[in-house]
């Protein structure tokens, strides 16, 4: 797998909050850093996955934390949301009985029933964290981007290395153009070779996973208005979001596109992003930027 640039963020926050809460999209390899994380520093996993976990938990959520946590020590729980009762559980356990740092860490895929959860119980006893797709650097591990004397390199007004410097730049637009072809999600570069594979995965990512689940949470009806509008938005990250076009284009009203892209929000598929000026007051009135975290 990749190394994980939020692992150091992950040790900061667990050694400062009374508990931690890690939330993404689904297959963007939440698991992996959890479990490599209790490899490095000790400590208990545990997933809802696990129906024999689940029923345990949800029998007695507060006996279950306690006969498994061994306080002071790493305890993670995976797609906590499957269990609502734990977040009460875990709130008795911050609150009266390790109100240090306790090294809970709560994860599950998306954030729309988890913040919710931590609303009713946890707000502002955890900190919260997103993991995305992988990043150029994760993904590519490659020095180019990491070796600052590239970056030396490039800005260096020697005319001597003008030859190098070129290299250097076309090696960079190679990678980039792979990275943005190939998107973020570790099992598209676990077949990175594959360019049939990469097109499937993502076929099945969105039948699979982002419409039942938008149709579940949600209770979206017309499943091919939501199926069009999303391949709009694909289109259209980094430009402008304005919600009249799009719905014209996609032949729906302007307070469906705006439902719609609040469910993809709520599930981590894209983000709104305003515009960068150097009045703050603009910032917050202009018209936002649309962005989908991962080019799939």
């Amino acid at each position: 797998m990749y190394p994980r640039l939020i692992n150091s963020l992950l040790l900061h926050r667990i050694s400062r909050f009374r508990g931690v809460v890690l939330t993404g999209a689904r297959q963007v390899g939440k698991t992996f850093v959890l479990k490599e994380l209790v490899k490095d520093q000790g400590g208990v996993y545990m997933s809802f996955d696990d129906p024999l976990i689940l029923r345990e938990a949800q029998r007695d959520p507060l006996g279950w934390i306690r006969r498994v946590r061994k306080p002071g020590e790493l305890f993670i729980i995976d797609e906590a949301v499957k269990c609502p009762e734990i977040f009460s559980a875990v709130k008795v356990v911050i609150d009266y009985e390790d109100p240090t740092p306790s090294k809970i860490i709560l994860a599950s895929s998306g954030n729309y029933l988890l913040v919710r959860k931590i609303k009713e119980s946890l707000a502002g006893r955890v900190a919260l964290l997103s993991l995305y797709p992988l990043s150029w650097r994760e993904a590519l591990g490659s020095k180019l981007v990491r070796d600052s004397s590239n970056l030396s390199l490039l800005f260096s007004p020697d005319k001597l290395i003008k030859i190098e410097r070129k290299r250097l730049v076309s090696d960079l637009e190679r990678e980039r153009t792979a990275f943005l072809l190939s998107g973020g999600f570790p099992e598209i570069w676990n077949n990175i070779s594959s360019y049939s594979f990469r097109n499937q995965w993502a076929k099945s990512y969105f039948m699979s996973y982002l419409l039942p689940l938008a149709s579940t949470l949600f209770t979206i009806s017309k499943q091919d208005v939501f199926a069009r509008l999303f391949e709009h938005i694909s289109l259209l990250t980094s430009q402008l979001l304005n919600y009249s076009n799009i719905a014209r284009k996609c032949g729906v009203s302007s307070p469906t596109v705006k439902s719609y892209l609040h469910y993809l929000n709520a599930m981590e598929v894209i983000k709104e992003v305003p515009q960068f000026f150097k009045n703050p007051r603009k910032r917050l009135v202009k018209m936002q930027k649309i962005y989908v975290l991962d080019p799939i």
